[in-house]
């Protein structure tokens, strides 16, 4: 019984911290308002990104993830670094195109410097590739 309970109690402190939670998505339609340069530039078999947050949100110290997965399954996850160029600040990576579907960069508070801080921003990558998207509407329907 104690040890229901105590899972019980577990389940609810992780669904609230949870709720609290703020993850916004970085679109095509919203990036610029939101002030975020993405660029998208396609390379034989993958697509190099360069995401250009706002320089606010890369001041505060904040971890950016890359995730790439197939389908469910994870391919490959890290850490990012920030790169600086000609005074910007800036994420440089790359995605091969068989895995730019489930592929996700995020950029969230860091443990250490943001205790407060729950935003989170989200870009799904294949919504910034056009050509992509629709050979991947393509490649479902059949």
């Amino acid at each position: 019984m104690k040890t229901r309970i105590a899972a019980i109690l577990i389940l609810c402190s992780c669904v609230i911290a949870w709720a609290d939670l703020d993850i916004r998505d970085i679109t095509p339609a919203n990036a610029k308002e939101l002030g975020w340069k993405i660029e998208v530039h396609q390379k034989k078999g993958y697509i190099q990104f360069t995401v250009q947050p706002l320089s606010s949100l890369v001041t505060e110290r904040r971890d950016a993830h890359l995730s790439v997965r197939d389908a469910r399954k994870m391919i490959f996850t890290s850490l990012l670094g920030v790169q600086d160029y000609r005074g910007a600040k800036r994420y440089v990576f790359a995605v091969s195109q068989q895995y730019l579907e489930d592929s996700v960069f995020e950029l969230g508070p860091n443990d250490e410097s943001l205790k407060d801080e729950t935003t989170s921003y989200r870009i799904h990558l294949y919504k910034f590739v056009e050509p992509i998207k629709k050979e991947f509407a393509e490649w479902r329907s059949n």
